[in-house]
């Protein structure tokens, strides 16, 4: 997921596809157990909700943590603030559930002329980069940073070489300073990532026992 601004955004597409992929199917093998453990009985031991049931679930990743967490508050209502995930992290869920419904498409759709309701995946993904960046950097130094690079954008002779994720101008310098901005944030998605996944897990786990 950190590789995409030098290996290239395939790099990018496939991490949000497999990382979103990933997400959905523990949610739904979390319900699954979950409807396994409260329809289950003495004549049918294990009892699975059907293919169909499942899909019907759908893509969206946010209303399957909701509904996960709506089963806690049932069944483990002492833990259900695990699902109380920082604004970060709910923005990363947010944006997994908009790839994972639509926006992996949106290249395609451009491509075809028919339009797409979603924003450059690459570029939502770096604003939250940004978000992740003014909360590890004082105000101060951020804004010395965006000061910087709009100043290199300014006197830069390259600037009209390139564009960026939604399609402005940007110069090569540019370019490398806000990588280099971004490469000091990038390991911090994991933790992020991590604090949607703990309570997902931690149904799962409860609920196959």
């Amino acid at each position: 997921i950190n590789a995409y601004s030098d290996l290239g955004v395939g790099y990018g597409y496939s991490a949000f596809f497999n990382l979103s992929i990933g997400i959905e199917r523990i949610e739904k093998l979390a319900l699954i157990f979950y409807h396994s453990k409260n329809n289950s009985n003495s004549t049918q031991p294990i009892r699975l909700p059907t293919g169909k049931t499942i899909r019907k679930e759908g893509h969206d990743l946010m209303a399957l943590f909701a509904k996960i967490k709506s089963y806690i508050s049932i069944d483990d209502p002492a833990n259900v603030n695990l699902f109380n995930i920082d604004s970060i992290s709910n923005d990363i869920l947010c944006f997994l559930t908009d790839f994972a419904k639509g926006a992996r498409y949106e290249n395609l759709d451009r491509l075809s002329g028919s339009g797409s309701r979603y924003s450059e995946p690459l570029y939502t993904w770096e604003n939250i980069l940004k978000k992740i960046a003014l909360e590890r950097l004082d105000m101060a130094t951020f804004e010395k940073c965006i000061v910087a690079l709009e100043e290199i954008e300014e006197k830069s002779k390259l600037k009209s070489l390139l564009y960026d994720y939604s399609n402005k101008k940007i110069s090569v310098i540019a370019v490398d300073k806000m990588t280099k901005l971004y490469n000091t944030i990038r390991h911090d998605i994991s933790w992020y990532i991590y604090e949607i996944l703990k309570p997902i897990i931690y149904s799962l786990n409860r609920w196959s026992r």
